[in-house]
């Protein structure tokens, strides 16, 4: 059937399937409408006319079919609208495009999902590998989901230097340099992460307070606050320890003044605290003495080591008089400076009894021996004036019963 025009009313109901056809591109159908008023028109209206709608029936189907290369008709793209709920009062719709990728119909875009209870629109319901770009006035890529990879670009659609697809779930490009990312709660504060046109990143932080908080948790409800860095500057530990991840790195003193000697080192790279078991052994022999008791300890700030210790000697069995007496199991080897190494540091023993003369009473000295973990006990013999601390405290020098306590400051290497 081929009609020119329909005026007016119209001609009626048509109850048979109508096909317009034509053999050049003009329009097969036009709507025109001559009201000049503000209402609508032209319409088109397409209804389901049920005496029994129920939920999820279709109400109307849009389809592009062509013929394809085999000369069958097929579709390519259908567009239908379905009703979810014909309660009244609470009606409510979805509807769906379909597009054929590779002969099979991918439902591309939706309006509430057919499996779905709640109102959404959704894009690439089937999970195909299709792209999602939003393009603004000056970036093509302004937003750019990646169906392949499975992520998020701003202001991107490939990974940073541009030679592959994204391999993170964001990517953010902030072009010659601004704020990455930026969030704010009213005039209460602002939140952002930027970087600078010279390759300066940070992160910052403003608001009543001026403070940015780290937390962890499980939740945001029951985060705890584990580090807070105030607006003056200060950086606060909540709770918890600063923990230098690798050797030989640590807090840097670089920004102080430095004294009139020369400067080495401003980094504070160790501290550690702890016991050692103290040894009293003859120098050559290397036997040890008995205790009943004995007990060290120690703390080292960078390369300096301080120690305490004490021995209770019960026993001087298997020594050999003669020897020189040390003190053996520092828990630090000491450094070997050509200048005397450990010897600088040598302090006079705290306490020692039982000894056989009075030539040595009054200081006996605890002297950290060069590249040993040992300590000599020395002292200025009677009447020396050239050599200060230069003679051993010989086994024979002391009881069997002697205790002795000392502590003394050493540098290791």
């Amino acid at each position: 059937m081929a009609i020119s025009k329909i005026s007016g009313s119209g001609i009626g109901a048509i109850n048979a399937p109508v096909e317009f056809t034509s053999a050049d591109n003009l329009a097969q159908l036009t709507l025109s409408s001559t009201d000049a008023d503000a209402n609508q028109g032209p319409r088109l209206k397409l209804r389901r006319n049920s005496a029994s709608p129920a939920d999820n029936d279709l109400i109307g189907v849009l389809e592009w079919t062509s013929e394809n290369s085999d000369g069958t008709e097929h579709d390519f793209l259908d567009f239908t609208a379905r009703m979810r709920d014909v309660t009244a009062g609470s009606e409510d719709v979805s509807f769906a495009w379909t597009a054929y990728l590779n002969g099979t119909g991918r439902e591309i875009q939706s309006f509430v999902n057919t499996d779905a209870s709640a109102a959404s629109m959704v894009f690439n319901e089937d999970s195909q590998d299709i792209d999602f770009r939003v393009e603004s006035n000056g970036n093509a890529n302004m937003l750019f989901v990646d169906g392949g990879t499975d992520a998020v670009g701003i202001g991107r659609s490939t990974k940073l230097d541009g030679s592959s697809a994204m391999d993170h779930a964001l990517h953010i490009n902030a072009g010659t340099g601004g704020n990455l990312f930026s969030c704010n709660r009213g005039a209460n504060g602002l939140f952002n992460t930027f970087m600078s046109t010279t390759g300066t990143a940070g992160i910052a932080a403003t608001g009543s307070s001026g403070s940015l908080e780290f937390r962890t948790g499980t939740t945001v409800g029951t985060s705890t606050i584990r580090m807070t860095v105030e607006s003056a500057g200060d950086v606060t530990i909540e709770d918890g320890n600063l923990v230098i991840g690798t050797s030989g790195h640590g807090i840097s003193f670089a920004a102080t003044g430095d004294g009139a000697g020369t400067d080495t080192s401003e980094l504070l790279d160790d501290y550690e605290e702890g016991t050692f078991t103290p040894v009293l052994k003859d120098d050559l022999s290397g036997n040890a003495a008995g205790s009943s008791a004995s007990s060290g300890r120690y703390t080292k700030i960078g390369r300096v080591v301080n120690f305490s210790f004490a021995i209770e000697v019960n026993s001087l069995s298997g020594m050999t008089a003669g020897n020189g007496l040390n003190v053996t199991g520092l828990p630090y080897t000491v450094n070997n400076n050509s200048a005397g190494g450990g010897e600088p540091h040598a302090q006079i023993l705290a306490f020692i009894n039982n000894l056989d003369s009075a030539d040595y009473a009054g200081s006996i000295i605890l002297r950290p021996n060069n590249n040993t973990t040992v300590c000599e006990l020395k002292y200025t013999a009677a009447g020396a004036v050239t050599s200060q601390g230069g003679t051993s405290l010989l086994v024979q020098d002391i009881a069997a019963n002697t205790y002795l306590n000392g502590s003394a400051t050493y540098e290791t290497t």
